[in-house]
């Protein structure tokens, strides 16, 4: 399903050669008698003693940069959004001020290395290291210091995933981990 994007389904008609699209919706007469309710239950798992250390050391070379940045007259923090520090990026790029690419590229990967150590955990991390330094990128020391602090673990979401999952043993679920 190409979702809700007119552009994006557009694109796939055109592709497909399609001319006539319907679209339908769980809230349709023909489609709703085929729906059923879903539970939704949110479950929150509190991050390991290492993820928090980990996530201490790459906080940490964040504040770093966004501190050195400041001096630079770009304003940033670990709370800023996501899209604002890509527009903050393309900024840098079009202007082609390679000492603030520097340092922002340094923060940026922290950035990205804290989302997925928490939403992921270890071992995606890890690969995103990795894909860092086959691309020839230069990685900061703390960001390996901070892989290291996990380094083998599992994210402590599977723990409570598979005690879920056993208890609930024999019924339907789709899992959003």
């Amino acid at each position: 399903s190409p979702g809700g994007k007119t552009e994006r389904i557009r694109e796939i008609m055109d592709a497909l050669n399609i001319k006539n699209v319907e679209i339908r919706t769980e809230e349709g007469e023909d489609v709703r008698k085929y729906i059923k309710p879903l539970k939704i239950h949110w479950i929150f798992v509190k991050p390991t003693e290492e993820m928090r250390k980990a996530r201490e050391i790459l906080e940490g070379l964040m504040e770093e940069k966004a501190k050195i940045l400041k001096e630079m007259k770009i304003r940033i923090s670990k709370s800023t959004a996501r899209s604002r520090l890509t527009q903050i990026y393309q900024k840098l790029i079009e202007e082609k001020n390679l000492p603030a690419l520097a340092h922002f590229s340094v923060f940026y990967n922290a950035f990205h290395a804290v989302e997925i150590l928490e939403t992921e955990g270890p071992y995606a991390l890890e690969r995103f290291v990795e894909r860092l330094r086959q691309r020839k990128k230069r990685v900061d020391y703390r960001i390996f210091k901070a892989l290291n602090v996990v380094r083998g673990m599992e994210h402590p979401k599977m723990e409570k995933l598979i005690e879920i999952i056993n208890s609930e043993a024999g019924k339907k679920m789709i899992v959003f981990a």
